[in-house]
């Protein structure tokens, strides 16, 4: 009996280590992709707001395009649905909606589907407001008659209380 129970506590301290370690998760992917000459994990993310981001797209998809898949974004959206693993790296998938109301939308992924991104996406649900930050996919991204559809990857989700409105620079 005591071997189950020193079996569970080790168990337990093994969770909750690898639970902390997301954000190191999150530095060891940066790194990585620094060494494959992707420095854009690196650098602080850019906060803006998915209107934004769809009418620079809008105006001009290759101006738009070179702007904002140079670096990370952010900005505040309604989560519209959460998904087990899609894509080529078997990452999460959230959908989500724009916080401020306009006709946009998206899709963002998780780099894999490992302990520490399930951690992230396990306490969404449908409707709540978070800050989804993410390296803008242009070629997934879908603009058509003022409405766009936003693929982000790389994503990292937190949960927002009430965002404000950047300024529109």
């Amino acid at each position: 009996m005591s071997k189950n129970l020193t079996f569970a506590v080790l168990l337990l301290v093994l969770h909750a280590f690898m639970s902390s370690c997301a954000a190191f998760d999150d530095k060891l992917y940066a790194v990585s992709d620094a060494l494959k000459g992707d420095f854009r994990s690196l650098a602080n993310s850019t906060d803006t707001t998915l209107d934004k981001v769809c009418r620079d797209l809008g105006q001009n998809q290759v101006v738009g395009s070179s702007k904002w898949t140079k670096t990370m974004i952010s900005f505040p959206v309604v989560v519209s649905n959460v998904s087990g693993e899609y894509g080529s790296a078997g990452g999460f998938h959230v959908a989500f909606n724009d916080y401020y109301k306009s006709p946009h939308n998206g899709h963002a992924w998780t780099r894999s589907a490992n302990l520490a991104n399930q951690e992230k996406v396990t306490n969404l649900k449908v409707g709540d407001k978070i800050k989804v930050t993410g390296i803008l996919n242009a070629k997934l991204s879908n603009i058509q008659q003022g409405k766009c559809a936003l693929s982000l990857d790389k994503a990292n989700f937190e949960i927002l209380a009430a965002p404000r409105k950047p300024s529109s620079k």
